[in-house]
């Protein structure tokens, strides 16, 4: 079993062009376990704590929130080479907080709703991973990551992309 603990850096898959609101790279934390089931595969847990925005159309609407997130991923590591790996697993994320609206350019009595308002999301997580050295027990990780959601609302862009950077250390031996 190994853990890799570190930074992650995601962005909403949305085309910013369609609104003033600065939607660079944001950050959060993440801790990904696996357990090796043979010398191709693990499985694979992991927990991700960011601040995710939504973006939903309706006609000329546009509406942006975001709310604390917490994402837990199930899924299956595929070892391609010692030094690189793939895995897919499914997700759910759990929202935390008040949702705060960040963008809304026609105001109205009613906001136009987001999934940041949802308790949950399911989805699929697709990642792709380089080892990029190590010192000791420990090692250097890249692990570039698509989140798809599963429960995304009608002209909603709830996926994301992003980059976990990660010290993987070995917690158990076989």
């Amino acid at each position: 079993m190994n853990a890799s603990f570190g930074p992650y850096f995601f962005k909403t898959h949305f085309d910013s062009s369609k609104t003033t609101l600065d939607d660079r790279f944001n950050g959060g934390t993440a801790i990904i376990i696996t357990g090796d089931i043979s010398k191709k595969g693990a499985l694979e847990i992991a927990l991700f704590n960011y601040q995710k925005t939504y973006f939903r159309e309706n006609g000329n609407q546009l509406v942006a929130t975001r709310t604390g997130t917490v994402q837990v991923t199930m899924g299956y590591r595929w070892w391609l080479h010692p030094n690189y790996s793939t895995s897919m697993g499914f997700y759910s994320a759990y929202s935390f907080g008040r949702a705060n609206t960040l963008f809304n350019d026609q105001p109205s009595m009613e906001t136009l709703k987001t999934s940041a308002d949802d308790t949950t999301e399911y989805g699929i997580d697709l990642a792709a991973q380089a080892e990029l050295g190590s010192v000791g027990p420990a090692t250097l990780n890249l692990d570039l990551r698509y989140s798809y959601s599963l429960t995304n609302k009608t002209h909603e862009s709830g996926n994301h992309y992003g980059a976990f950077l990660g010290l993987r250390f070995p917690i158990k031996d076989k």
